[in-house]
């Protein structure tokens, strides 16, 4: 389960949309593939967040799941993605996100689109499977230092099965790599400009989670890992997303737009072993964005 120690909390697939974001009338609704025959493009699951609230379609059919998070909220956000194997009340799985130093092994963090700010969106396209899930937003408040889900940011939805017979879902093929493992992150080959896909896969034991930020110009990662651990004031880069917490053996695709610049990929899950963050412990990664 994604965890990040107070006040440490900050904070695809198919391509986030090129154009605007969806009209506010109206709830966003999944969209199944529409020809057969054809690569399945899987469903979309459209979600937009306010400060401090989720909307979103109850459900979604089971298979490939492709995420959009449009945040049109004062803050940064992201969707956590949980699958709950009990039936227990939303309050108590609220409950159970406060815990920062154990892991309920009924609830499972499947990843989801990571942290972008103010008019941003994020992407993340993954497997789910019929059951019982959540989406949560567990960034913390910059100024009053509670998580988002504590004052609304926590959704149920139901992950249905098709209405027909399906192959099995696989993850699209994505052109870059990005491993996660204990205490650092590998990315395979030369990251270039323009929107990218990274097939995220967490080897290690533990949760961890990939947030991509592009740094301002004369900031360092050191910088950027300090404000992420306690931010203060506005933020020493632009965050471009990734994936929330991923839960050891799972794999995401995520799709991001990169300018030409210096990025950083941050890892700021709590370890209540050590009682540092992920990020404290190394796991931390600079990176070149070229043209």
């Amino acid at each position: 389960m994604q965890r990040l120690a107070l006040p440490l909390l900050l904070a695809l697939l198919a391509p986030p949309h090129p154009g605007g974001m969806p009209d506010s009338r109206s709830s966003p609704a999944p969209r199944s593939p529409a020809r057969a025959g054809a690569a399945d493009p899987g469903n979309e699951l459209v979600v937009i967040a306010t400060d401090f609230k989720f909307q979103a379609p109850d459900q979604v059919e089971a298979g490939l799941v492709n995420i959009r998070l449009f945040n049109r909220g004062r803050e940064m956000h992201h969707v956590l993605v949980i699958k709950v194997d009990r039936l227990d009340r939303i309050s108590r799985i609220a409950e159970e996100l406060k815990n920062t130093d154990e892991v309920e092994p009924w609830m499972h963090s499947l990843g989801g689109p990571e942290s972008v700010g103010p008019g941003g969106v994020s992407s993340a396209s993954m497997i789910l499977e019929p059951g019982r899930y959540v989406l949560a937003c567990v960034v913390a408040s910059p100024t009053s230092h509670r998580m988002h889900f504590m004052d609304g940011m926590l959704k149920e939805l139901a992950v249905v099965k098709p209405l027909s017979a399906t192959a099995p879902a696989r993850l699209p093929a994505a052109e870059l790599s990005l491993k996660l493992s204990e205490w650092s992150f590998t990315i395979s080959g030369a990251v270039h400009a323009g929107r990218r896909t990274f097939r995220v896969e967490n080897a290690g034991k533990l949760e961890h989670h990939a947030w991509i930020v592009r740094l301002q110009p004369g900031v360092s990662a050191l910088q950027a890992v300090r404000w992420a651990d306690h931010p203060t004031g506005a933020a020493p880069f632009e965050p471009v997303g990734g994936t929330t917490g991923l839960e050891a053996k799972r794999s995401v695709n995520v799709t991001v737009d990169l300018m030409p610049g210096e990025y950083v990929i941050i890892c700021s899950l709590y370890n209540p072993l050590s009682k540092k963050t992920h990020s404290a412990m190394g796991m931390v990664k600079a990176f070149t964005v070229t043209d």
